[in-house]
């Protein structure tokens, strides 16, 4: 058996500083013992004492003064923090071997010479921040669903930038899980990692999808991306009479939650192709209810059971959000035209509302005890027009008289 073997079966486990502390303490006692029983002989009056082969009392003395020293300097070089800020915790090594042997924060001892070689390798914990965005993610063609079918055409796919937030955390539920993280090395080669999955996940799933319709799943997407990264699945979930989610599954546990049926492609499920723009239906918007509470449930049983544990890699995603997906490009200046336009079309209704209202004003006000109006509507309509400086007045004379009342031609035209 070697030395190696021996050192790891005696102190390969978590309580490893407290048995080191234990050899200093012992180092202490037998020098404090020595020192004494050297005082004592030099004090004796019984000559017995010294047919004791260790020596004079000096010696006895000096021992016990090299183990006292001993352990003052074991205690002193050796010591060494696991620290609470950030949050850490430490792998037991021996000889240079890794152990399965997670030591918590905290001042441990460790013995980094022969024949011990015991050590520590402290490894940060705390929840690492990854954002990442992607550019020039590309969507999929989209059609004038206006014209007729033989005359639509495919336009080249928009383009948008995704973000994604992403928390994790290296996993301190045993030591085996934090080897793995160091063997990957460390949070950078993980974030390498994960940034390519999820660039992967978020590529594969814009080119099946236009980029209106894109925009608009980002809880889809956390969904998909979770899936995606972690293994776990997302499952379908019962529903009551009239087609939602019963309330009963908002109580479920994780456990039953994995006793239901999952779905295989989350996306598809959560996001099926239809006609853009298309009015939807009344069994549509039920069944894109029941989908938006599938999600929050999912989510609920993600982020408090750590179900997005990446088992591979040592860590656990502690939060994923998806803060913005944008159109670039074409596909921007798309965008802000139709915003453009759309605010528009609200300020000439907002403007057609206002004009109408006070028409309708001016002819109740013009009603006399007979109630009727002597200001006909259209009438009305063109002196608020005027008022507002969207019509001009023109009075038309006749051979020097007014022609019975002034001709009122009012238009849209421009001063």
């Amino acid at each position: 058996m070697s030395i190696q073997s021996v050192v790891e079966s005696a102190f390969g486990y978590e309580d490893v500083s407290n048995s080191l502390w234990n050899i200093i303490y012992s180092l202490f006692a037998a020098g404090v013992m020595l020192v004494c029983f050297g005082v004592w002989v030099a004090f004796s009056e019984s000559s017995l004492v010294w047919y004791f082969h260790f020596g004079t009392a000096a010696a006895y003395a000096a021992i016990g003064l090299v183990l006292i020293s001993a352990g003052l300097f074991l205690a002193e070089t050796g010591q060494v923090t696991v620290p609470a800020n950030p949050v850490s915790a430490a792998i037991l090594t021996i000889w240079g071997k890794r152990l399965e042997v997670l030591v918590r924060e905290g001042r441990v001892l460790r013995f980094n010479f022969w024949p011990f070689y015991i050590d520590y390798i402290i490894v940060d914990v705390s929840e690492q921040n990854l954002p990442f965005c992607f550019t020039q993610v590309r969507c999929a063609a989209t059609y004038d669903y206006s014209l007729s079918p033989g005359q639509r055409q495919a336009v080249t796919g928009g383009t948008v930038s995704v973000s994604v937030s992403m928390t994790v955390t290296p996993n301190t539920d045993d030591a085996k899980r934090i080897i793995k993280y160091l063997n990957y090395g460390g949070i950078e080669k993980i974030k390498q990692v994960l940034e390519e999955v999820t660039s992967e996940g978020v590529r594969h799933t814009a080119i099946k999808y236009d980029w209106e319709t894109f925009v608009g799943m980002k809880a889809a997407l956390t969904v998909m991306l979770l899936v995606k990264i972690s293994e776990v699945d997302f499952r379908n979930l019962k529903t009551n009479s009239q087609g939602l989610v019963d309330e009963s599954m908002y109580d479920i546990t994780p456990d039953g939650y994995k006793e239901l049926g999952y779905v295989t492609d989350p996306i598809a499920y959560l996001f099926p192709e239809r006609i853009q723009g298309a009015e939807k239906t009344p069994e549509e918007l039920i069944d894109e209810k029941r989908k938006e509470q599938e999600i929050e449930i999912f989510l609920r049983i993600a982020r408090i059971q750590d179900l997005a544990d990446i088992m591979d890699l040592g860590v656990k995603i502690a939060r994923l959000n998806i803060p913005a997906i944008e159109p670039e490009g074409a596909a921007d200046e798309g965008a802000e035209l139709a915003a453009r336009e759309a605010k528009e079309r609200e300020a000439e209704l907002a403007d057609t509302r206002t004009t109408t209202m006070r028409a309708d004003a001016i002819v109740e006000a013009s009603k006399g005890e007979d109630n009727k109006p002597t200001i006909s509507y259209e009438r009305a309509l063109e002196i608020v027009r005027i008022g507002r400086g969207q019509a001009k007045e023109i009075i038309i004379r006749g051979g020097g008289e007014l022609t019975g009342a002034a001709a009122i031609v009012a238009g849209n035209l421009n001063k």
